[in-house]
């Protein structure tokens, strides 16, 4: 999102740079605004790269995330309307993301949110409407609520993401029973390096997987899933033996984390290990990169 902050002219040469090569291979390119600011910097840069393939721009309301965007209805309408009057900008609608709803554990109240929500973009539709500019798009949702955006005949486009992996936080969520079942396809493999009498030591710790939406657990052998993970520093991770009769793992046993946010813990590696046919019985096809590693710029 383009906000009010100061923004190095640069950086937007190359935000146009971008839409230029994208057009040229038949893509377009995307941005959000919350700022009158944002907007004529970005028009300037545009016009100053020369670029006649334009830009699609979006105006991003908050409905709940409190992060970026303005709040939703009358402040919307003049942003809209000066990103209209810009030839080389082209309005695309409007970006109403609630991340936080993903992750709320009842489903009920991921749904009631979501109502609301649904109910603050189309308000804020209808007044840009009333000014005589249409809106092509409504765009947001992601994988906890996009039943219901794509339910609600208001958005048209769903900005799911960890429904590819999954995590150890979304199987913590109550699951709505019209939301689709989806199943875990990212882990990381670690080692146990170290076994006391109390717990075991695995050679995993948040340097390997992201801990923001809270710890791994434990996945997929029947031994292992009483298995209880707890912090243990930057490099490792501490196993504890959570049932009555559960075993703590052997020096040297391999086992499988699933994390707590799939994203950023993609982003603390180089490549993934692709596996086909399961984790217990499967065959390594492919070695992934990930282009994007670290790319934060």
């Amino acid at each position: 999102t383009i906000t009010n902050q100061v923004i190095a002219m640069p950086k937007l040469h190359r935000v146009a740079r971008l839409a230029a090569l994208l057009a040229a291979r038949g893509g377009r390119l995307g941005v959000a605004v919350d700022h009158i600011d944002g907007i004529e910097r970005l028009a300037e840069a545009m016009a100053q790269y020369g670029s006649d393939a334009g830009i699609d721009v979006l105006v991003e309301i908050d409905v709940g995330q409190g992060r970026c965007g303005v709040p939703p209805g009358e402040a919307a309408v003049p942003l809209a309307l000066a990103v209209s009057r810009s030839p080389r900008l082209r309005f695309a609608g409007l970006q109403a993301y609630h991340g936080r709803a993903q992750h709320l554990a009842s489903s009920v109240g991921r749904r009631e949110t979501i109502a609301a929500v649904v109910r603050a973009a189309d308000h804020t539709r209808q007044l840009i409407e009333a000014a005589g500019l249409p809106v092509p798009l409504i765009t947001g949702s992601g994988t906890g609520t996009l039943v219901h955006e794509a339910a609600s005949g208001v958005f048209g486009e769903l900005q799911a993401g960890s429904f590819l992996f999954m995590d150890a936080d979304y199987a913590r969520n109550e699951r709505d029973p019209a939301q689709p079942a989806f199943e875990h396809a990212l882990y990381v493999k670690t080692q146990v390096v170290s076994v006391r009498d109390t717990h075991a030591v695995c050679d995993a710790g948040h340097k390997s997987h992201a801990i923001d939406s809270g710890l791994p657990t434990v996945a997929l052998l029947p031994a292992d899933r009483t298995l209880r993970y707890a912090n243990g520093g930057d490099e490792h991770g501490l196993l504890y033996a959570d049932a009555p009769d559960a075993r703590l793992p052997s020096l040297g046993h391999m086992l499988w984390l699933i994390p707590g946010h799939c994203d950023p813990t993609v982003n603390l590696h180089d490549f993934l290990i692709g596996v086909r046919g399961g984790l217990a019985a499967g065959t390594v096809e492919r070695i992934i990169r990930v282009d994007a590693r670290g790319a934060l710029t």
